[in-house]
């Protein structure tokens, strides 16, 4: 697709497998096109996802909808999920999407929307919340050096050898990160992302950034344990995403 100023209408070819064409019902992406599809979803793997976005950090729409999603999470499971500790996980991923995420051009040129940097889902499904944030900026690896001193992106390119640097950023910015905007309330990173998992008590963060996904797994008593994955494709962008599982009622 070129790019220009001018509006370019944009219309769906419906799948013709059920599955996606649930998702994107679920989503709004029909409203987003005008294109009418009067499917209900009804996949389990489809209706309980809840779905927001954004483009800077302002504004009561995240924050509402994960309100909402806590407050179905209570009633149900007895007070489990702790909203502040969740939020400032959540709140530091949208932070981070906003400040760092399209400082720098993706490889394809590509430099982000202007009216949405980020996109959030929430799921509670099988005793089980989710949720996720996700952007389209460069990833982790090409603003590394922004955030971490170079001695420690030398430590962990010789530790990682020739594995996935995508991995190795991720995991360099979990252990020694620091916000790159220098102010003293943030700079926690990633690592505010895995103290949500910590302050629950058990959990998995899964933090996916172009072609590398690396796993951290917590429960209170085996501690942390961490998985790094090469993905075999791009995906062009980062996803945060949290499992915390959660106990009936």
């Amino acid at each position: 697709m070129t790019q220009s100023d001018l509006a370019k209408p944009i219309t769906i070819i419906d799948p013709r497998i059920r599955r996606p064409r649930e998702v994107m019902k679920q989503i709004g992406l029909y409203e987003i096109t005008g294109d009418r599809c009067d499917l209900i979803p009804e996949r389990k793997d489809v209706v309980y996802w809840r779905a927001t976005k954004g483009r800077d950090q302002s504004g009561g729409t995240p924050g509402q909808l994960l309100e909402v999603v806590a407050e179905r999470v209570n009633s149900e499971h007895a007070q489990q999920l702790e909203l502040s500790g969740v939020w400032r996980g959540l709140s530091e991923a949208v932070a981070n999407s906003v400040d760092h995420a399209y400082s720098k051009a993706r490889p394809d040129g590509f430099a982000g929307l202007p009216e949405t940097k980020w996109w959030m889902f929430t799921q509670l499904r099988d005793g089980v919340f989710t949720m996720a944030v996700c952007d389209l900026g460069c990833g982790y690896q090409a603003t590394i050096d922004e955030t971490l001193p170079e001695k420690f992106i030398a430590t962990f390119a010789e530790a990682f050898g020739l594995g996935n640097r995508d991995c190795m950023a991720i995991d360099a910015a979990m252990e020694y990160g620091r916000s790159g905007t220098k102010q003293d309330e943030r700079g926690k990173g990633s690592r505010d992302a895995r103290s949500v998992i910590e302050q629950h008590g058990s959990g998995e963060l899964w933090i996916l950034s172009n072609t590398g996904w690396m796993t951290y797994a917590y429960s209170r008593a085996e501690g942390w344990s961490n998985t790094r994955h090469a993905l075999g494709i791009d995906i062009k962008g980062t996803i945060v995403w949290w499992k915390l599982p959660l106990k009936e009622a």
